[in-house]
């Protein structure tokens, strides 16, 4: 044992040595190129930066509370090499007439490696789904019957990464926004329906997140979006059914043309369940803002819709506690 803890010691010894011989040979090439546009841009500031932050706690606790100088030396020679990456990934160096300030080279540099964020999330070489994962984001972005250009951006990156065509959203999507919001709870059902790995899941969790904040505000209609789809999505990464409350919008209709209207309004595989003589219900929603939404798009068509609590257990059994009529 003497002899393992021996050459422990040796080797605690030698490792700041070791650390800057590791450090040089990091630095060195990215330093002889560092005034090169092309390289600076290839740098991950953003790494860079994460580094540097789980260092310097480290360096702290190492030398005013355990007095490990010696591993604390080490870290202090990598924070050195975050620092200097920080400064070639930020174009310090960079020929620039109009070269900005330091911290707005930093900011644009980590604002221009943050973009690809959303191909890396997806993370996805045509995985099954593809399309209804961008058909879930596409009407997202225009659920509030409006396109920004930044969530527009993220739909071509996410595009791309799936190894799809974005082209222009279909018009069939905007007027949807308006007239089925449903459609977009149906598409993350489908979407679910083909039993996709759970990790996919878990990353288009994320993108919907990000999507809905792209254009740095969320309207009410995304809100409901949200506290609807994402329920759903993360309930299919559960091993069972969660039990809770649940709301179901309760339709109905005296004429076969207000029939008519339901089916065409809320699509062919809309879940219809007979609720009682001359109503169906549809549902179960994980969110009563979205079902108050889509009952408040059918009653704008004359149809009457009712938002119902349910309560739903293991056993899939429904019960209904009260209705409520959509504001």
């Amino acid at each position: 044992m003497s002899a393992f803890t021996s050459t422990i010691d040796v080797l605690v010894q030698i490792s700041p040595w070791l650390g800057i011989a590791a450090s040089y040979l990091v630095i060195n090439k990215a330093w002889s190129r560092k005034h090169i546009r092309e390289v600076a841009e290839s740098i991950s500031i953003t790494a860079a930066t994460l580094l540097a932050l789980a260092l310097l706690p480290l360096i702290a606790s190492w030398i005013f509370i355990q007095g490990r100088y010696i591993a604390a030396l080490a870290a202090v020679i990598w924070l050195v090499v975050a620092v200097i990456v920080i400064l070639i990934g930020s174009k310090a160096w960079v020929p620039d007439r109009r070269k900005p300030r330091f911290f707005p080279r930093l900011a644009a540099a980590m604002k221009l490696e943050l973009r690809e964020l959303p191909a890396l999330l997806v993370g996805m070489s045509r995985p099954r789904g593809s399309a209804e994962i961008l058909e879930i984001l596409q009407r997202l972005a225009v659920v509030d019957e409006d396109l920004d250009p930044r969530e527009h951006r993220i739909l071509q990156m996410v595009a791309r990464s799936l190894g799809l065509e974005l082209g222009e959203i279909p018009a069939r999507m905007f007027s949807d926004a308006s007239r089925d919001v449903d459609a977009i709870r149906r598409a993350a059902a489908d979407y679910v329906g083909l039993e996709p790995r759970r990790d996919q899941v878990r990353q288009l969790i994320d993108l919907i997140e990000m999507m809905a904040k792209a254009d740095r505000r969320i309207s009410d209609r995304e809100r409901a979006v949200l506290e609807e789809v994402v329920p759903l999505l993360s309930s299919y990464l559960q091993d069972e059914p969660t039990e809770g409350e649940r709301f179901e919008v309760l339709l109905q209709a005296e004429m076969p043309e207000q029939w008519e209207a339901i089916a065409l309004l809320m699509g062919k595989s809309v879940d219809l369940r007979q609720a009682g003589a001359g109503s169906v219900a549809i549902g179960c929603y994980h969110s009563r803002r979205f079902a108050t939404l889509v009952a408040r798009q059918l009653k704008s068509r004359g149809i009457t819709a009712t938002v119902e609590s349910v309560t739903v257990s293991k056993g899939s059994d429904r019960r209904r506690k009260a209705e409520t009529p959509p504001a």
